[in-house]
């Protein structure tokens, strides 16, 4: 997902407006480049030395732990959720309970 997202987004930020017109993507702002770029290395430099310092308290693998569970809970649940036919009741009402499931995930992990 990560190299795929970060070849996507350097791509629509820096490819003509021509390419991506026939690739059905629109331009990014370069922005867009610059925050990518920039929580994953902000991530991975903060993770590293925190890792090293601080790895035999409980807390700060429970934290770890629970950041990690629930980005694969909302990654794993939005992959099945863009599946969906929201034109279709029965299909827009599972797309609601997935979103909620996520917003409690997301706040209960926070």
């Amino acid at each position: 997902f990560d190299l795929y997202h970060g070849c996507r987004v350097a791509t629509a930020t820096f490819a003509s407006r021509d390419f991506l017109g026939r690739l059905g993507w629109e331009k990014n702002p370069a922005a867009m480049m610059v925050l990518t770029v920039l929580h994953h290395t902000l991530s991975v430099s903060m993770v590293i030395p925190m890792n090293h310092a601080y790895i035999e308290l409980d807390d700060y693998r429970f934290i770890c732990f629970s950041l990690l569970f629930a980005a694969a809970v909302c990654f794993s649940l939005n992959s099945y959720k863009m599946t969906l036919d929201v034109t279709v009741r029965g299909d827009f009402m599972v797309f609601k309970v997935i979103t909620v499931i996520q917003l409690v995930t997301i706040f209960y992990t926070r």
